[in-house]
Order: C-alpha cells, then sequence, then structure tokens
C-alpha cells in the first residue's frame, strides 16, 4: 500500500505540472482542472451548437464557476496507443486486427495531431512510433506477442507518456483482450491512479470468439475491468466478439475520440487534497447525452457559484 500511495502522488503530481497556471505573484498557488465532454443527440451525433451558458459543472453536489470554456471537437488531439504485445493476443488473430485498426485511426487523423504508439507486455517495452515517425509503425507487423499482461501497471503511467504539448484534447487508446496477469497494482489501486487524470481512455477489447474455429485463451475476458477503466476517465469501451463487427467499432472509436467541448475550473494547491466528484449538468437539450471524467485529486474549488 505504501508503494500505491506513492505513485498515487507522482501521478497528482505530474498532474499539477502539466495543468495550466495563471499568471502574476501567486500563480504557483493555482491550477486548473480540466473536464473534456462529449455531447450526442438521440441519433448518436455530435452536438456542436452549444455555448458556456448550456453547461454546468458541479463538484460535490455544489455548482462551481467555469473558468475556461473551448469547443475543442476542431482542436488539435495529442493521443497515445497502449498495444498489448502479451501470448493471449497472439490467438484468434486478435494481434493483427489491433495493429489494423491502429493504423486506420492514425491514417484518419487531422493535420495538427500528434500520437505515440507504446507496446507492453509484462511491462512497458517502449515506444514503437509516433507522429513524427510513422513509418515506423511498420515494426509492429514484426512483433510476435509473449508473455503476460501487466494491464494496471501500463495504465496507472499513462500520463507519463504524453510529451506535454498541453494540447486541450489528449486521449488514450488501449488494445487488449482485457486479461491481466502480472501487474503489481490491483484494479482498484489502478482506478484510483486513472482518478487524477484529465485524460479519457478509450479500449477497444477483443474477446475470444473473433475468429471461431481459432483457439481461444485460458481465462476470459474482464468486461467489467475494462469498461470501468473507460467509465471513470471518460472514455468508452468498445468489445468486439467477432472479426465481422471490428471495422465498425474502430471506426466508431475514431469518432469519439476528440472532445466536443472542454471546461475548466480553478482549484487551490495545499495541503489537503482529497478525491471529489465531478457532474456536467446541460440547462438545455435535455435528449442529449452527455459523458465525462468522473472526478479529481485535488482541494475544493475556489469558486463557487450561490
Amino acid at each position: 500500500m505504501k508503494r500505491f500511495t506513492c505513485l498515487l502522488f507522482v501521478a497528482a503530481g505530474a498532474i499539477a505540472q502539466n495543468q495550466e497556471e495563471y499568471s502574476g505573484a501567486q500563480s504557483f498557488q493555482f491550477a486548473l482542472v480540466q473536464v473534456p465532454v462529449w455531447v450526442t443527440d438521440d441519433r448518436g451525433l455530435r452536438v456542436e451548437d452549444l455555448k458556456q451558458k448550456d453547461f454546468e459543472l458541479w463538484v460535490d453536489h455544489k455548482r462551481v464557476k467555469v473558468e475556461k470554456w473551448l469547443r475543442s471537437f476542431s482542436e488539435p488531439l495529442e493521443l497515445v496507443f497502449l498495444m498489448d504485445v502479451s501470448g493471449s493476443m497472439a490467438l484468434g488473430q486478435k494481434y493483427g486486427a489491433s495493429v489494423d485498426g491502429l493504423n486506420y485511426v492514425v491514417r484518419n487523423l487531422m493535420t495538427g495531431d500528434a500520437w505515440r504508439c507504446i507496446v507492453f507486455g509484462e511491462q512497458a517495452l517502449g515506444e514503437i512510433a509516433d507522429s513524427d515517425r510513422p513509418g515506423d509503425l511498420e515494426q509492429l507487423n514484426r512483433i510476435e506477442p509473449y508473455g503476460k499482461t501487466a494491464l494496471y501497471d501500463v495504465l496507472s503511467k499513462a500520463n507519463t507518456f504524453f510529451e506535454g504539448k498541453n494540447l486541450g484534447n489528449r486521449a488514450v487508446v488501449l488494445f487488449t483482450d482485457g486479461n491481466d496477469t502480472s501487474s503489481d497494482m490491483t484494479e482498484e489501486e489502478m482506478l484510483a491512479v486513472l482518478s487524477v487524470l484529465d485524460v479519457p481512455v478509450f479500449v477497444l477489447g477483443i474477446a475470444d470468439g473473433f475468429i471461431p474455429e481459432e483457439p481461444n485463451t485460458e481465462e476470459p475476458m474482464n468486461q467489467a475491468s475494462l469498461r470501468a477503466i473507460s467509465e471513470i476517465s471518460g472514455g468508452i469501451t468498445l468489445i468486439a466478439h467477432n472479426a465481422d463487427e471490428f471495422p465498425r467499432f474502430v471506426a466508431d472509436l475514431r469518432r469519439h475520440l476528440r472532445a466536443h467541448y472542454l471546461l475548466s475550473f480553478t482549484v487551490e494547491r495545499g495541503s489537503g487534497e482529497r478525491r471529489h466528484g465531478i457532474e456536467v449538468r446541460l440547462r438545455k437539450k435535455k435528449k442529449s447525452a452527455i459523458r465525462h471524467r468522473k472526478g479529481y485529486v485535488g482541494l475544493q474549488p475556489e469558486w463557487l457559484v450561490k
């Protein structure tokens, strides 16, 4: 538990360093907590005509002043791809399909977007390629999946894989078959670390039976864990049970990556930081669906709307 507490403290510190500060002599005392928000209509399409006045931001059931607001669906995106290369991914052509899916997303990014690809098994094995070296993605085709999966350990380090370009849109995309077999961290500890981050995690899982005639893994996919990962961070989880639905899922994933709106509020830095719940509400368009991160670790917001 001591190791986990230290890791959570380090993660919170990394977030604080990346968050934008106010100018002035006392700027070191404050930080902005960023809340990426997705809003869709009853057809699942992005709602683009919202204004700042249409949003209400609540922390611990108290309304908070929105310090900054941005329509972010046309802003640059920074992505980190996490590619599972453990042995179970070799079964049922799961790894090959994941590589194809990653390449599809990269080909359809916008000008100005940045990305990097990290491969992992029992640990984060390293960066394979990034937006400055896209040709290096070819190396994925030469990897033979092998060994166990430290999924929780790798996810807990997700924020360290970003370059710190301070883009409003950031996201992690995880390709996996969803079985953690060797992490030091527990699922609960990993989720606690993710709750600190302002980066949504999008999961594209491939279940056994993807290719019916192929062999399966010994343990079933932990779908509940994958859905918890995306739920707490504001992302989504898509589980492909067969090869026919996989291309549609990849296309859906790409469509969801870029946040629609970005809300920010002020918190003071200091001792006594703890976890707080976040809720974003719409003042109109009641039929719209809204998705966002569920909390942050820090002090209570300074500006509360009375």
